[in-house]
């Protein structure tokens, strides 16, 4: 559960990257990493040469990546993921492939390994690599403002499912979910309006075609600073797909790939009363 709520955090961070082909990023996140393993990645381009390589030696479990400079043009890139272990020859490869078109925001992978208390005899393994791909929205899903935008004004956006799929929220209960957004110094920063961050959810899990949800506010703290005079978006994320990254709770040490396309849902508004 906490692993997929993470994933909403590290997209939101990717968003916030250049529109420019060349610096399309890609954050990579690394969790229960065991300490007698070394792992190493690479970036292949589509004319099969490395764009991006790392290694670690395990001396830490959880940790971030940053693949910089390792998109060069639209087409399929290979990331390669090899465990070896420190105190034998062993080792382990695996591989996944993803397209990439060139006008994606951002993309984030997730390489997670077991740890010893998720299955009965204690062993720790790669189990999965989870690649999402962050896209600019597009007309089959709209947003509608539903509220008067003022410093004490709760924010509710009516979503509608325009296209023939299903519409899957992306947060770690599968609900439609987003947050919001203040520019400030040029540059946009979460709005934080209490304890918890300034966040939307909504009325149901999914959206099935011509349907639509109401999106309103998230906030369990009882002392919500009211919105000061500014300008302010909400974003949110959607998918055509359910995203799911499930633990492995197998003794067999077999590995889930899975590569995801995620749309970014936004909406600007402004307080222009204090």
């Amino acid at each position: 559960m906490k692993k997929r709520f993470l994933i909403i955090l590290l997209l939101f961070c990717s968003t916030l990257l250049s529109q420019d082909n060349s610096e399309i990023g890609m954050k990579i996140s690394i969790s229960n990493l065991p300490s007698n393993r070394i792992i190493s990645l690479n970036l292949a381009s589509p004319d099969n040469k490395y764009v991006w390589e790392y290694k670690s030696a395990g001396a830490c479990s959880n940790f971030d990546i940053t693949a910089k400079n390792w998109f060069s043009k639209p087409g399929i890139y290979k990331l390669s993921v090899l465990v070896e272990y420190k105190d034998t020859v062993r080792s382990k490869k695996e591989e996944l492939e993803f397209d990439m078109s060139g006008k994606e925001n951002g993309v984030n992978a997730d390489i997670c390994f077991t740890n010893r208390i998720q299955i009965d005899n204690g062993a720790d393994f790669l189990y999965g690599i989870y690649l999402t791909k962050t896209n600019p929205w597009s007309d089959s899903v709209t947003i509608k403002e539903k509220w008067t935008p003022k410093s004490d004004g709760k924010p509710e956006y009516m979503v509608t499912n325009n296209s023939k799929r299903i519409v899957f929220g992306t947060n770690f209960l599968g609900e439609l979910s987003g947050w919001v957004e203040k520019l400030d110094a040029g540059r946009w920063a979460v709005c934080e309006r209490g304890k918890r961050i300034c966040g939307m959810t909504a009325e149901k899990f999914s959206l099935y075609p011509g349907r639509s949800a109401l999106l309103f506010e998230e906030n369990f703290d009882r002392d919500i600073k009211p919105f000061t005079v500014g300008k302010y978006k909400y974003r949110a994320y959607y998918s055509f797909d359910e995203i799911v990254m499930g633990y492995k709770l197998s003794k067999e040490e077999t590995v889930e790939k899975k590569v995801w396309n995620i749309y970014l849902l936004e909406k600007e508004f402004e307080i222009k009363d204090d």
